[in-house]
């Protein structure tokens, strides 16, 4: 409910989120309101002396889109460090739509803006409305990855931008939901975030273990194995089961699985017995010329 004025500054206020309510959205929420209705917004804000927003000055079709937007951590290159009181601050204070830029700068092109932000555990997600072109254009040109602009306090959002490379690799933005829909809590938008940040993982996961097979710290057979548990996001005693296997794997001696050594000719066959067609297939793409046998024996 939108507080009736009493004070300039709460005038202007309320102005801002009646015209956010009749535009992109206020809280998750919007109302469709009638060309008369929003002309009459646009000569009371004027009738007060007050700059209307751009967006209330011509008709818009809004596009909702959720968003994984930041999450807490260290940031060294930031000199910050980000945490869960902070994302509930951040969520808390959130009050007016802020835009959606492009790489953090200003652009003539209006993409749209972020109308309502919630914070759960290490997750900061949101919804953004953005025009009906801007996101044409997004869709056509593959961008999804999300920046955001944070307050030198940590404490709200100043914009949020479509960035190529983003900070936190799984702050995207995430499919549509109906237009005018009434309400943001109903969004599941928590689910798909953590379901991306599960494929992000598996898919780091994936090529750390591929890395440790190359450097002969693990053995190809037990790459999948490895790749579970790099993946997994569970703590034991306060350390992540996937730092504790890093650790575990770093700290033991590397297998000398790529020698050259020419096997006997009488042992070849057999040795290559021990070697899974998958293993075989690995190492004949990464390591052509690898004796094959030699590997084999080294079980």
């Amino acid at each position: 409910m939108i507080a009736n004025p009493t004070t300039v500054a709460d005038t202007r206020l309320d102005l801002l989120r009646r015209a956010a309510l009749a535009g992109p959205g206020y809280q998750g929420a919007r109302n469709e309101v009638s060309e008369a209705t929003r002309l009459a917004l646009v000569a009371e804000f004027k009738s007060h002396g007050i700059e209307a927003p751009a967006y209330l000055m011509h008709p818009t079709t809004w596009v909702e889109r959720r968003a994984k937007l930041f999450e807490a951590g260290d940031y060294p290159d930031k000199g910050v460090n980000v945490t869960t009181d902070h994302l509930g601050s951040i969520a808390s204070n959130f009050d007016l739509p802020v835009p959606v830029l492009i790489e953090h700068g200003d652009s003539p092109l209006h993409l749209g803006f972020l109308i309502a932000v919630d914070a759960e555990g290490a997750n900061l997600s949101g919804l953004i409305a953005l025009t009906k072109e801007a996101d044409q254009l997004l869709i056509k040109s593959g961008a999804q990855s999300l920046s955001v602009g944070l307050e030198r306090d940590l404490q709200n959002i100043r914009e949020v931008s479509v960035v190529r490379n983003p900070r936190v690799p799984s702050a995207r933005l995430f499919d549509t939901r109906p237009l005018f829909s009434s309400g943001f809590e109903d969004v599941d938008y928590r689910k798909l975030a953590q379901q991306h940040q599960a494929e992000s993982r598996k898919e780091q996961a994936a090529i750390q273990a591929e890395k440790m097979v190359n450097a002969g710290q693990l053995a190809p057979r037990h790459a999948k194995v490895a790749t579970l548990l790099f993946a997994c996001d569970a703590e034991v005693e306060g350390q992540s089961v996937a730092d504790l296997v890093t650790q575990l794997l770093d700290e033991l001696p590397k297998a000398n699985i790529f020698s050259q050594q020419a096997p006997a000719a009488a042992d070849h066959e057999s040795a290559l017995n021990l070697l899974l067609p998958e293993e075989s297939a690995f190492y004949r793409r990464h390591f052509p010329g690898i004796d094959l046998s030699e590997i084999a024996k080294r079980r």
